[in-house]
């Protein structure tokens, strides 16, 4: 408890000083993330959604993200918790590999520079936190539950930007984190469509400042999610290291592109105010912490 007062009052300095830890370090993001973006196959018909998946780029067009926005697989293409998670794996194979071992501040190191060619977006820098507490913990043996980890990080990625109280990226990323481990604890053995419902009712309040049409939109994300998190992005950083399998990348995007406009769904604009769905966001972020932190079981 200590820690998250040191975290909330360390956040509210920062954020009436305005000082951000961030913003310092944007001239070197600058530079890596257009040197990423000089790799990408140029003549690529799909290069926004190779830039967008290895460099963190936003997409130009709407229409070049609309069948994304419209069926909630936007996430797949904005780096972020994912992606981090299979390029550590990638990074410490590779370690394995040619050295024997895991050197684990390596990789920390990697993935923080990582962050930067994806100017530390909001998610992937929540992320880094995460997973770079969660290995550091582990290595000096300290057992902390994934929740409280969970809950520092994003106190920790608050306070390198406090302007990130008002992102909805973050917001979004940390509860898709938080329904993850309440799934694990709290809803193992329940029926599927308890925990869809479960779901859709945690990013409600999402949902609806983005237009999402539908409950069977929730369906759609938890079935293809887990299949295109492991193939997208691995294809993509191949792509951008080997140009010549980028008719492969094109194919999947394209296949992939066909099937999501056959379903035929579409996003509406919505009427609700952004800052009170954000307000609504953090209550929801802190009831889940609450319920996984605070609400121990009976014995």
């Amino acid at each position: 408890m200590i820690l998250l007062l040191f975290g909330f009052i360390g956040v509210t300095v920062l954020y009436m000083i305005r000082f951000s830890v961030i913003g310092e370090l944007t001239p070197i993001s600058l530079f890596l993330h257009h040197k990423c973006l000089s790799y990408m196959p140029a003549e690529s018909l799909y290069i926004n959604s190779l830039s967008a998946l290895v460099c963190g780029k936003n997409f130009d067009l709407l229409q070049d993200s609309y069948l994304y926005t419209s069926t909630g697989l936007i996430h797949l293409f904005v780096v972020s918790g994912s992606h981090l998670i299979v390029l550590k794996k990638i990074i410490d194979q590779i370690s394995k590999l040619f050295l024997k071992k895991e050197f684990y501040i390596i990789t920390i190191l990697l993935l923080l520079v990582y962050c930067a060619v994806c100017q530390f977006n909001a998610p992937v820098v929540r992320s880094f936190c995460f997973l770079s507490l969660s290995t550091l913990l582990t290595k000096i043996h300290r057992k902390w539950s994934p929740d409280y980890i969970l809950f520092l990080a994003g106190f920790l990625a608050l306070s390198l930007k406090p302007e990130w109280l008002s992102s909805l990226s973050l917001q979004m990323s940390w509860l898709a984190s938080l329904v993850l481990l309440i799934y694990q604890q709290k809803l193992q053995n329940h029926p599927l469509i308890v925990r869809q419902t479960i779901f859709y009712f945690i990013f409600s309040f999402c949902f609806r400042i983005l237009g999402f049409p539908a409950f069977s939109i929730t369906i759609l994300c938890v079935l293809m999610t887990p299949i295109l998190e492991y193939i997208l992005f691995p294809l993509a950083l191949l792509t951008t290291l080997l140009h010549v399998i980028e008719p492969i990348f094109a194919f999947v995007i394209s296949t992939l592109n066909y099937i999501l406009s056959l379903l035929s769904y579409s996003s509406t604009p919505s009427e609700h105010d952004m800052e009170s769905v954000k307000y609504l966001n953090w209550v929801t972020i802190f009831s889940c912490h609450y319920l996984l932190f605070f609400k121990k079981e009976k014995t």
